[in-house]
């Protein structure tokens, strides 16, 4: 088991762009990948997971997808969603890694350069 937790705003955020998918079944994945020196977090839509590979998640009603290689690293990670004069982001707080891109993933409603979906 992998503890991750969406903030209110988060929730609110994801469940929208959810909202405008194609399908009801979408999920929502969080994820490592390797960088230059180190990590980068990563989010996106996905309609298929993978019971030996994925581990599943769920809160507020949406569905939460960590593959396991990256759920050790995510363990205790806080994903928030922050407005400002520049537009809306999420941002990622773990406690227990730091990545190379920052605070966190600059994901809003257009898509992000660190592989968010949304």
């Amino acid at each position: 088991m992998v503890d991750l937790l969406l903030s209110d705003k988060a929730c609110d955020k994801v469940k929208n762009l959810l909202s405008q998918q194609d399908s009801s079944e979408v999920l929502l994945r969080v994820y490592l990948t390797a960088a230059d020196h180190g990590f980068r977090y990563g989010m996106a839509f996905d309609e298929n997971s993978d019971p030996e590979q994925d581990i599943e998640l769920a809160q507020d009603g949406i569905k939460i997808v960590v593959d396991k290689e990256s759920a050790s690293y995510l363990d205790g990670t806080r994903i928030d969603y922050v407005e400002s004069l520049d537009g809306g982001g999420f941002t990622i707080n773990n406690p227990n890694l730091k990545v190379n891109n920052g605070a966190g993933c600059g994901c809003g409603g257009g898509g992000c350069g660190c592989g968010c979906g949304a």
